[in-house]
């Protein structure tokens, strides 16, 4: 089993068309992505200051191609 490879949070948000991470993380911690595309903290959800959020590339590319056929 090989580990989950992940992209930068810049790189998702163009490819999903979001202007930064907080609205990544509120879209992915929302549900808005089928299946989801990654995890996401919101700020003080383990004790840190900002959003933190890993998308897995993978995911990400099967959403997007997902998007693209609908």
């Amino acid at each position: 089993m090989e580990p989950l490879e992940l992209v930068t949070n810049s790189e998702a948000c163009k490819v999903l068309g979001l202007r930064d991470t907080t609205e990544l993380g509120v879209a992915i911690n929302s549900g808005k992505f089928y299946p989801n595309i990654g995890v996401a903290f919101a700020p003080g959800e383990n004790g840190n200051s900002r959003w933190i959020v890993k998308v897995y590339r993978k995911r990400l590319e099967a959403y997007a191609g997902k998007e693209a056929q609908a």
